[in-house]
């Protein structure tokens, strides 16, 4: 890195060696924010992807054609990242957007919102009002939470959104819009996702369920116990979750060729009518396991041992369905434990 912009930017540190991505913090208006910047190469600066602080998102909002110029005219992303910061500070110095607590003004405008929308509604308000966080049910009666992080400027600048959803939540704004309007358009994109979360709850209250431990609303993913060494990772399109998802098998191979041969031998009866973990059951003509089925069946074998549940170290593991004995008696019979 040249002296000027360790200078510059003594925060700011290269991710490889490539200097194709940049990590850090850049100083602005007296505070550090968090930044990270990437290009798919040297000669591409204009497809960067930048990454910062809410607070400094808002800040470019308006200014997006001044970065793209800036991005044109640098001749390298360590020359782009000293003038983006330049450009955050005269942006900070002219709006004075960074300030320790919002104007009076500001606080009346956000409180008549509120009590519109209900504070029945509102589960957390941060001490200067800036942050808000909103409760509501989606169709199928799933609590959802949205995280709204309020500009000073707002409701001329639209605020940052944080929910629990496959893809990022950024609805329209207008300065006409308000957090009643913000709301509603939140609910209505809540109910774009009702058939696939239907999908996944099946699967979670069906199934053994390997990971994630604790998948939230925006995870469209699950590995899912099938047998001794064998467990299958789903990825379902949150648009089309009836459609087939993407599969992969995981285990030994010698475990996992027949399942992904009748799989693949029966692809073409897949029917876009019924769930996902129907279709799985039918294909591969296997009964998909519940945890608590897993573990009465461990605990039916220890019985058939003559072993009780006295030593800690047997308790069944509620990740993987076996316990430490289990395992050893699987395991020295070749087998062993998803």
């Amino acid at each position: 890195m040249s002296r000027k912009f360790v200078g510059a930017c003594p925060l700011m540190f290269p991710s490889s060696s490539s200097m194709l991505a940049y990590n850090g913090f850049l100083s602005v208006a007296g505070k550090d924010f968090r930044v990270h910047i990437s290009v798919p190469s040297h000669d591409k600066l204009q497809d960067a992807r930048i990454s910062c602080d809410w607070q400094l998102s808002h800040m470019m909002q308006g200014y997006q054609s001044s970065v793209r110029k800036l991005l044109e005219h640098s001749k390298s992303l360590a020359d782009f990242i000293i003038e983006f910061k330049n450009l955050l500070n005269r942006i900070a110095e002219c709006n004075h957007v960074i300030k320790s607590a919002p104007p009076p003004s500001y606080y009346k405008h956000l409180i008549e919102e509120l009590d519109k929308l209900g504070w029945e509604r509102i589960t957390h308000v941060d001490e200067t009002f800036t942050t808000v966080k909103i409760k509501t049910n989606d169709g199928g009666g799933r609590e959802h939470i949205l995280t709204v992080h309020v500009p000073l400027t707002y409701p001329i600048v639209a605020p940052t959104c944080i929910a629990d959803l496959p893809v990022a939540f950024e609805p329209h704004w207008s300065s006409k819009d308000s957090l009643v309007t913000l709301v509603k358009s939140f609910e209505e994109e809540l109910e774009k996702y009702q058939l696939f979360w239907d999908v996944v709850d099946e699967l979670d209250s069906k199934t053994h369920v390997l990971e994630p431990e604790a998948p939230t609303r925006a995870s469209n993913t699950r590995r899912i116990f099938i047998a001794s060494n064998v467990s299958i990772y789903l990825t379902i399109d949150p648009f089309h979750p009836l459609c087939f998802p993407e599969c992969r098998f995981l285990g030994q191979d010698s475990a996992t060729a027949a399942f992904r041969q009748r799989l693949n031998a029966e692809l073409k009866l897949w029917d876009t009518s019924v769930s996902v973990l129907t279709n799985l059951s039918t294909l591969l003509e296997i009964t998909f396991l519940r945890q608590s089925s897993i573990m009465n069946e461990v605990y039916t074998k220890y019985l058939s041992f003559g072993i009780k549940f006295h030593d800690p170290s047997l308790a069944v593991s509620a990740r993987t369905g076996c316990s430490g004995l289990l395992y050893l008696l699987l395991l020295s019979a070749g087998r062993g434990c998803s």
